[in-house]
């Protein structure tokens, strides 16, 4: 099946790695224990210059409007009437859509020398706000249409489909120019830690959010009339996520315009 054959294709490449690369690794001086303390260290000096300071602010709010889209839309499918196995097979089409899109902006971004990666991110952000309110609207309609008692016609699911493929590449547009922005800025001298504590700070930006919105939708539907929570999270989100690209853009912009003397801990 679909696992195996990424399991085994896993395994053959860890192989072959293993079997046709020399190991660059050099051993450093010190101790593990000394190695580990001056990594810390290394990172405090970095967390602390106001560049990196800055571009954490953006790194830990700008998925939180997009979490409701993440969290919820699944759930609310599955309620509206979606088959289980349905949302499976769209689980599994959109693995090859992210690695075909990351490809794809990887190759753009070696080939064109971009030297502002955060101007795509800043255009893929804008489009899952879009693709976000599409779906949205198409869970409205799926409800719709299953309270009247009827199928789901095939052009949703059409709709759906094309909307999520599309959600997907913007994600995968925004992961890949975050990491270009990373190698671009990070402390040659220091670029694994470096890059390291940025993708943590991306990682925490992505995981808080879905606790705050399961527990928003839950309070909303604790009201009198026992509302769907999920659209007044949704709706606040995109109002939210319209809010943060529009106080954030200038922010962006000057973050990756900034001199490379202002990301280095060692000047």
């Amino acid at each position: 099946g679909f696992m195996a054959f990424w399991g085994w294709l896993f395994l053959a490449s860890t192989l072959w790695v293993l079997a046709v690369r020399n190991d660059e690794y050099e051993a450093l001086p010190g101790s593990a224990s000394s190695q580990l303390v001056s990594a810390y260290k290394e990172m405090l000096l970095v967390i602390q210059l106001p560049a990196v300071k800055s571009l954490a602010l953006v790194l830990l709010t700008c998925k939180a409007p997009l979490a409701a889209f993440d969290m919820l839309v699944p759930l609310e499918l599955q309620a509206s009437g979606v088959p289980k196995e349905m949302l499976a097979m769209l689980t599994t089409l959109l693995l090859p859509v992210s690695m075909a899109a990351q490809a794809y902006v990887s190759r753009e971004f070696s080939a064109s020398g971009r030297s502002k990666p955060m101007e795509m991110f800043m255009r893929a952000y804008a489009g899952r706000l879009i693709f976000g309110s599409v779906v949205v609207l198409l869970v409205f309609l799926l409800g719709v249409k299953s309270g009247d008692g009827g199928e789901i016609p095939a052009w949703l699911y059409v709709i759906g489909t094309l909307t999520s493929c599309a959600a997907a590449s913007a994600s995968a547009a925004m992961f890949v120019s975050q990491m270009a922005f990373y190698n671009r800025i990070s402390d040659p001298k220091i670029g694994g830690t470096y890059m390291t504590m940025l993708n943590t700070l991306s990682n925490l930006g992505g995981q808080w959010p879905g606790t705050l919105v399961l527990a928003t939708k839950g309070a909303i539907e604790r009201l009198p009339g026992n509302p769907n929570g999920f659209y007044g999270v949704a709706l606040g989100s995109l109002a939210l996520g319209i809010l943060w690209f529009l106080v954030m853009s200038q922010r962006v912009s000057d973050l990756q315009s900034k001199p490379k003397q202002s990301w280095l801990t060692s000047k």
